[in-house]
């Protein structure tokens, strides 16, 4: 979970702070957490309460040593939050300078009663989510990896989701689908009824069963990069995989509002929804190419 850095501008140009109130978008054992001026190199991530007036070189200085991360050639991840306005660009051109990946939307503030504010949640949860991509890309770790060097850190053994068992109704049929129109790779068989498939190391057993009852919310996604996730799009029809809506806003793939992750669903024969999508990451290595 990335730690969270809360710098005013205002109070950088020596005016009164406002007093901010984070929502708990998380469990209570994983809020953010946010950290003084005096830790600024522990924290992964800088959100940057803006105003609607040009702020001065002072403090535009101070928030590029803040998001700047060091010597390592990645900056913090950064969210401004506030009301459009002059400013909001001078800031912009400052965390480019210092190499941070800026949230790609500017987050709401509400106004409080007592003259204090709130950052949205859905924001909050949003830029929590790119802020760990953004972690996980600069350390150069996948989250898997960094999650396993996590938990032994913590003495906690590594554990890891090996494999996924699906019933199907037709097991030759479900086959065929999974090497032919995903691209599986036979492993063995498990006697009469059962089939073993791998899909980039992770192992899919397909199960002979009389029925195959999918719960309306289970879902699993095959992360792909955007060349392939589109070529998939475009040849999955014709192989006879059904494309829907699914959680998404729309049928076929589509980009989220924030522009660093792609998506679609599919179904498999037995109605299992799969989503294909890409890694945030592929922004983000974007940005420093």
């Amino acid at each position: 979970m990335p730690r969270l850095m809360l710098f005013d501008l205002l109070a950088a140009q020596g005016e009164q702070p406002r007093q901010m109130v984070l929502p708990s978008v998380l469990p209570e054992r994983e809020k953010l957490v946010p950290v003084s001026a005096t830790e600024v190199d522990t924290a992964d991530a800088v959100l940057v309460v803006t105003r609607d007036t040009p702020p001065d070189q002072k403090s535009l200085d101070r928030l590029s040593a803040i998001a700047a991360n060091g010597d390592a050639p990645f900056g913090k991840a950064v969210m401004l939050a506030g009301s459009p306005g002059i400013g909001v660009e001078a800031q912009r051109r400052a965390l480019d300078a210092a190499k941070a990946f800026v949230f790609p939307r500017l987050a709401a503030l509400i106004d409080g009663p007592d003259g204090g504010a709130t950052i949205g949640a859905q924001d909050l949860s949003e830029f929590c989510a790119f802020a760990d991509s953004v972690r996980h890309f600069a350390s150069g770790r996948t989250s898997s990896e960094r999650q396993a060097l996590d938990a032994v850190q913590d003495g906690t053994p590594p554990l890891w989701l090996n494999h996924l068992n699906l019933p199907t109704t037709d097991l030759a049929r479900s086959c065929r689908f999974y090497i032919h129109v995903l691209g599986a790779r036979y492993v063995k068989h498990l006697g009469a009824d059962k089939v073993v498939l791998n899909l980039q190391g992770f192992d899919l057993f397909l199960q002979q069963a009389e029925a195959a009852a999918v719960h309306p919310d289970f879902h699993f996604g095959l992360r792909v990069d955007r060349p392939t996730l589109m070529d998939l799009a475009e040849r999955l029809p014709a192989r006879g995989a059904e494309i829907v809506r699914g959680p998404g806003p729309r049928r076929g793939p589509y980009t989220i509002s924030e522009g660093y992750r792609t998506a679609f669903y599919v179904r498999d024969p037995d109605g299992y929804l799969i989503e294909v999508y890409t890694p945030e990451q592929e922004m983000l290595r974007g940005l420093t190419a």
